[in-house]
């Protein structure tokens, strides 16, 4: 997301995403991966739950637990959720072009055909 994200704000588009881990660990690891985008602590998983996102193939008894279906939620100028994009698989992973080019069917600036 990091590599795509001066792209899409050249186009004013945002990101951000969620995560079951706390402020802390997202600050370290927004630091050293250099990461220019808004990382949101959801520690408990309290909004990931309320999204229907928690990935319930982990047991509550591993550290894992908590952790959401992968996925990309594309909001418009309001804030309204216009679209949206999950995979079962959280080593399946979607790319911006492919889900722009998919919710929108328009290929982004960027895209190399």
């Amino acid at each position: 997301m990091e590599e795509s994200r001066p792209a899409l704000e050249k186009q004013g588009l945002r990101l951000a995403a969620i995560s079951y881990d706390t402020v802390g660990i997202l600050a370290d690891f927004s630091a050293r991966r250099k990461i220019g985008f808004p990382l949101l602590a959801d520690v408990g998983s309290v909004l990931i739950n309320r999204l229907g996102l928690l990935n319930e193939l982990q047991p509550k008894t591993i550290l894992k637990y908590g952790v959401p279906h992968p996925g990309t939620f594309v909001l418009d100028g309001n804030g309204k959720v216009i679209s949206k994009h999950f995979e079962q698989d959280p080593k399946e992973r979607e790319t911006v072009g492919a889900i722009l080019t998919s919710a929108f069917n328009v290929k982004p600036v960027w895209w190399k055909a």
